[in-house]
């Protein structure tokens, strides 16, 4: 479910699911037509009784793509192939270290670490690990500001 002020939710989208399981099971769902503003996600699971359980809400801002206002990032290719290479650019002043983070969209981070860049710019090579395909968001920090990217794992 989607919902652009947190309160009023709207279905789009419904995967089957592999009923009762022993095994661990993966679900994707890539929202192809969201808003370009603030968007909230909600997930609710439908059991084969009808009833419905909802799982965390997760808030999630695109305009947030650069660090102060002279820093802007991209990253590509994206997507990525899980365990690939993601080349991260900046074209503005960001410089000195640098902490990434790739979060879940439960707010879980997959993986950290801390490079070094340019002060006036530039790119780094980053090796990412092996992920479960799906959306994650990439989080810049640095000189005490924060920007999260949207990023696609194939």
């Amino acid at each position: 479910e989607r919902s652009t002020d947190g309160s009023h939710w709207q279905a789009i989208a419904r995967v089957e699911g592999h009923g009762t399981s022993n095994s661990l099971n993966h679900y994707t769902f890539s929202d192809a037509s969201a808003p370009s503003a603030e968007v909230f996600y909600q997930l609710r699971q439908f059991d084969f009784n009808g009833q419905s359980e909802l799982h965390g809400v997760i808030k999630i801002d695109p305009k947030m793509s650069f660090i102060g206002a002279e820093a802007n990032f991209t990253v590509a290719p994206n997507p990525v192939q899980s365990g690939g290479v993601l080349t991260l650019r900046s074209q503005g002043k960001s410089g000195g270290q640098t902490q990434l983070e790739i979060l879940n969209l439960a707010g879980q981070a997959e993986w950290q670490q801390t490079i070094s860049m340019s002060e006036n710019g530039g790119s780094v090579r980053i090796f990412l690990p092996s992920l479960r395909p799906g959306l994650y968001l990439l989080r810049i920090s640095s000189a005490g500001e924060q920007s999260q990217l949207k990023l696609m794992v194939e």
